[in-house]
C-alpha cells in the first residue's frame, strides 16, 4: 500500500540530486531531506501497521481458540450433569437394593411370629385354619406369610 508512495518519494529525491542543475526542479536540500524523512516515516508506519496487523491476527486466533474452548466446556458441563445424574441414579439403585435386602432379612427374622402373620386376625373369634395348622407343626410354621406393611406408625 505504502510501498509505491515510498518508492516515488525516493525516486523524487534521487532525481533531485541527479538533476539538481535542471531549472525544472525547485527542490532545495531541505526539501530533499524532508522527502527522505517522509519516506522513512512512511516505512516506519508501514512496519508498525504490519506489526499491528500481526497482533490483530494473533488476537483473532486467540479469540477463536477461547470460543472453541468455551463451547467445549459448555459440552463438558452438560456431560458432567448427565454424569452426576447417572451417579445419583446408581447410588439410589444401590440404596434400594440395600433396603430390599434388609426388608427380606427382617421378614425372615419375623417368620413364625404370629403377630406378623397375615392369617392372624386379631379381634376375630377363634383361630383361623391356617393358624391351627401352623401351631400343630411344633414351631415349623409352614403356612406363615408376612402380613406386609400396615397403616400405623407402630405396626
Amino acid at each position: 500500500m505504502y510501498e509505491e508512495l515510498v518508492e516515488n518519494l525516493k525516486s523524487l529525491r534521487e532525481n533531485y540530486f541527479q538533476t539538481q542543475d535542471d531549472d525544472n526542479f525547485c527542490f532545495s536540500a531541505v526539501d530533499a531531506d524532508m522527502l527522505e524523512s517522509a519516506a522513512e516515516v512512511i516505512e516506519d508506519l508501514e512496519l508498525v501497521s504490519r506489526s499491528q496487523q500481526a497482533a490483530c491476527n494473533q488476537l483473532a486466533e486467540a479469540i477463536e481458540k477461547l470460543q472453541s474452548e468455551l463451547e467445549h466446556l459448555k459440552n463438558c458441563r452438560h456431560e458432567c450433569k448427565i454424569d452426576c445424574l447417572l451417579k445419583e441414579y446408581n447410588k439410589k439403585c444401590n440404596e434400594l437394593e440395600q433396603v430390599k435386602a434388609e426388608r427380606e432379612a427382617a421378614v425372615k427374622e419375623l417368620k413364625g411370629c404370629c403377630a406378623f402373620c397375615k392369617f392372624n386376625q386379631p379381634g376375630i373369634r377363634g383361630i383361623s385354619t391356617e393358624c391351627v395348622k401352623c401351631l400343630e407343626t411344633n414351631g415349623d410354621r409352614p403356612n406363615w406369610e408376612w402380613r406386609g406393611v400396615q397403616g400405623g406408625k407402630d405396626d
